[in-house]
């Protein structure tokens, strides 16, 4: 998805494009041990294609700074 992105940023530049990727769950797809090891590589050239990216995991890898906990839902303040 990351190439697809970078492929149409750069070669359709009259095309409107929202440089944002969003993964679900990659943790699953790779597994814990593997995820960690992964993670760093994806964000990197996420970075360097001008990507947004944001993952949604249950694990959060040892090297992960910017994470934003969801654990109470995405509105914490919400009645239940």
């Amino acid at each position: 998805y990351l190439l697809m992105l970078k492929y149409v940023i750069d070669n359709f530049e009259s095309m409107r494009v929202l440089p944002l990727l969003v993964i679900d769950s990659a943790d699953q797809a790779f597994q814990m041990h593997n995820f960690k090891f992964i993670y760093p590589e994806i964000t990197k050239y996420a970075q360097e294609a001008g990507i947004q990216l944001i993952f949604i995991s249950k694990e959060i890898p040892n090297n992960v700074h910017e994470n934003i906990s969801i654990k109470e839902g995405f509105n914490p303040f919400h009645d239940k």
